[in-house]
């Protein structure tokens, strides 16, 4: 009973809503078809904006693609050179011109020995001048042992033949030729020591070309002494002299590199070193020797490009690529020492004796393979790589992956050639 009663109330609610009893008319009975209709009219509504939507994002995707394919349309083509092995005979010989020097200032440096008495010693002083020939546009060839003579009557003499280049003219005016060598005293003492001082050459009295060539000493001429200093033995010193030989001309060959641009080249093998060393009693006498080393350096500058194409030549590399040697620490160049003296300051060439190994690498033409690249498909650029002789192999990759075919603008063509 009370089931029934729980059922008939539930029944009754839902009868007296609005609309809900059965049969019911008036304003509230149409609840459920109104309803209907509305939902009915929002339905379409809703599917255009969805449809709208669906359109915006593919118009944006394709706006994203397209300027994604502007951006990244780029190729990358990897380049790997041809290489060529260069082996040259010890015997090699290698003209070249024309000649350019470079002449560092003295380096000196010191060590000291252990001394066991003293010794007499006689030694003729030493340096370096300068020769000028202002009697004509002519070089004048000066043999070894020319006199120089100092205004005290003092003589000292050349060491070396010298060729004074003639004179000069530099915007309109006459300027004398030069040359720097060095110089020994006449005789040994302290008395031939002396500071900056004019020449004369003795050989040329009597004539036109006394008053018109010269010299100049260039710094101190030094050296000379008759005395006794501390006996060092023999094989200590020589060893002494040899470091310090070597310790100069490691400076020396530190400084000169330093110096030159790039693009030029300096071989131990083909300088001019002059070495000569001095023993004196150390400071504090006692059974001590200070034993100082001077070296004069001079070496040839090699323009790299130049010398390259000098030893390509000799090398017989083929002959319709450009090639480059990258590494030329492994080549020696060497200038036989009877072939170095003064004149080559002024000499148009000079016979050189290359050995060693070197590898070349052909410089392939960048430009030159971007235009022909360009604007060709896949297929097209590897048969248009074909044609350049400097490559070895190539590696074609493409920004986007769907592309098939190189950009028209060169420009967007990205090359990189490994070194081997």
């Amino acid at each position: 009973m009370m089931f029934q009663e729980i059922k008939q109330t539930r029944r009754s609610l839902r009868e007296s809503l609005p609309g809900r009893a059965t049969g019911a008319a008036g304003p509230g009975g149409d609840f459920d078809a109104a309803l209907l209709a509305r939902s009915s009219a929002r339905a379409p509504r809703a599917s255009r904006r969805g449809l709208w939507r669906v359109l915006l994002a593919v118009v944006v995707l394709v706006l994203i693609l397209g300027a994604a394919s502007m951006v990244f349309s780029g190729a990358e083509v990897t380049l790997t050179p041809k290489t060529y092995p260069l082996t040259l005979a010890a015997d090699t010989s290698i003209g070249y011109g024309p000649v350019k020097l470079m002449a560092l200032p003295p380096l000196s440096e010191s060590r000291t020995l252990a001394a066991s008495g003293v010794e007499a010693v006689s030694e003729r002083a030493r340096g370096r001048v300068l020769i000028y020939n202002n009697f004509g546009a002519e070089a004048q060839r000066l043999v070894a042992n020319t006199r120089l003579a100092a205004p005290d009557g003092k003589i000292y003499r050349l060491v070396n033949a010298v060729t004074v280049p003639g004179q000069k003219t530099v915007s309109g005016q006459k300027t004398p030729g030069s040359v720097e060598t060095e110089v020994v005293a006449d005789a040994p003492g302290e008395s031939y020591n002396r500071g900056p001082t004019d020449f004369t050459i003795p050989g040329f009295k009597g004539g036109p070309r006394y008053e018109k060539f010269y010299a100049r000493s260039v710094g101190s001429i030094e050296g000379g002494a008759v005395t006794e200093r501390p006996a060092v033995k023999a094989a200590e010193r020589a060893s002494a002299e040899a470091t310090l030989r070597g310790s100069l001309l490691a400076r020396a060959l530190t400084q000169a590199r330093a110096q030159v641009p790039d693009g030029v080249l300096i071989f131990p093998e083909a300088t001019a070193v002059d070495f000569v060393s001095e023993l004196k009693t150390a400071p504090g006498g006692g059974k001590q020797a200070t034993l100082t080393g001077r070296l004069n350096f001079q070496a040839i500058l090699f323009d790299r490009q130049l010398l390259t194409t000098k030893l390509l030549a000799v090398g017989q590399a083929p002959g319709a690529t450009v090639w480059l040697i990258p590494d030329l620490s492994a080549v020696k160049i060497t200038l036989a020492a009877d072939a170095w003296s003064e004149d080559l300051a002024s000499a148009a060439t000079v016979n050189l004796r290359a050995s060693g190994r070197a590898l070349a690498v052909a410089a392939p033409d960048e430009e030159k393979i971007k235009t022909a690249l360009a604007g060709r498909s896949r297929a097209e650029g590897e048969a248009a790589l074909a044609q350049f002789p400097e490559i070895q192999a190539a590696e074609i990759s493409f920004r986007l992956p769907w592309r098939r075919s190189f950009p028209n603008q060169p420009e967007a063509i990205r090359l990189t050639v490994l070194t081997p």
